[in-house]
């Protein structure tokens, strides 16, 4: 209870500069400052378009989208970008990216979070539990400092069987590098803390990610 309690309370305080709403310009870079991305008119729907520093004579197409609730979460070190994509009707879900050269990223779309996270959430209440949800929403709050974990939370409802209506409104953390939801806000924190010899003096860490 205490863990849930904590972390609703950093749901709430995240007000991620790492998170681009969608008010926000369609273009600009990463918070690293390596990546630039540029979101493009294509038909019905966008174009996600991402190239390294200033080489936008380089630019790649990451990925298509029709979402009208499009979100981009770069990871500190600009090697992973989450795209959070969906409609308010349809739902809302989040698809993993990983860089694999200068001004590429592929997208991971076996990882499945949004299946894992619902599926964490309903079995909390029955061990047995399958997917459930018609309209699901998935949201990235936030990155570990590390880049190795986001801070997830998913919402639905569904039906379960004829008898159980159900409604899950859940909170917890997606390790990247064992694919597994948890709700350890420890793999949130690591590398959060860090020291420097006294006398010297405190700047920002350097973001080494894109270089």
């Amino acid at each position: 209870m205490k863990l849930v309690l904590i972390l609703l309370a950093v749901a709430g305080l995240c007000a991620s500069p790492r998170v681009l709403r969608a008010d926000q310009p369609e273009s600009g870079k990463s918070p690293g400052g390596h990546i630039s991305y540029e979101i493009r008119p294509a038909g019905d729907g966008k174009e996600v378009w991402v190239w390294r520093d200033d080489e936008k004579g380089r630019a790649n197409k990451m990925c298509d989208t029709v979402g009208t609730r499009l979100k981009l979460c770069f990871s500190p070190d600009d090697r992973w970008i989450i795209v959070q994509d969906g409609t308010g009707s349809l739902g809302v879900s989040l698809r993993l990216f990983h860089r694999e050269g200068e001004h590429t990223y592929e997208e991971r779309d076996k990882e499945n979070i949004d299946d894992k996270a619902e599926l964490a959430a309903l079995k909390t209440e029955n061990p047995a539990a399958t997917e459930v949800a018609d309209h699901r929403y998935a949201e990235c709050l936030d990155w570990s400092t590390d880049s190795s974990c986001i801070l997830v939370r998913i919402s639905g409802k569904g039906f379960e069987g004829q008898t159980n209506n159900v409604q899950f409104h859940w909170l917890c953390v997606y390790d990247l590098t064992t694919g597994k939801i948890s709700t350890d806000l420890g793999k949130l924190n690591k590398g959060g803390v860090r020291r420097w010899p006294r006398g010297s003096e405190i700047g920002n860490p350097p973001m080494i990610g894109a270089q």
